[in-house]
């Protein structure tokens, strides 16, 4: 979300990564909205037995630079199909970052939809 806000306030961003930019925002908060309100709902001691690892930059840190640059670039696109062949790449010693990129990935599609439906 913050490197979405960041591409927001870019003069010279072009309108279509303008655009991507803002439904990754928008569906960042919405995302965000949904796990705080399952937060509160839950007692401190569910909360403790389903809280799962969060994914951190050090996650990321164990994939080449290469990669991460055409993970940003499928993204900032809105292509799927390649964030999804580029995660099928990760290495099954990572699968913790394999499950947790994909159900980025597959929340990022479901936001995407619903907000082209709306417009």
């Amino acid at each position: 979300m913050g490197f979405a806000q960041l591409m927001l306030h870019t003069d010279n961003l072009p309108d279509e990564h303008h655009e991507n930019a803002n439904i990754i925002y928008n569906s960042g908060t919405h995302l965000l909205t949904l796990i705080n309100d399952a937060v509160q709902n839950c007692t401190e001691s569910e909360l403790k037995k389903y809280t799962p690892s969060l994914l951190t930059t050090q996650h990321l840190n164990v994939m080449p630079a290469e990669w991460l640059t055409q993970l940003s670039d499928a993204l900032l696109q809105g292509e799927t199909a390649h964030l999804m062949m580029l995660i099928h790449d990760i290495p099954p010693t990572q699968a913790f970052l394999s499950e947790q990129m994909t159900e980025l990935v597959m929340e990022f599609q479901f936001e995407y939809r619903a907000s082209r439906n709306t417009t």
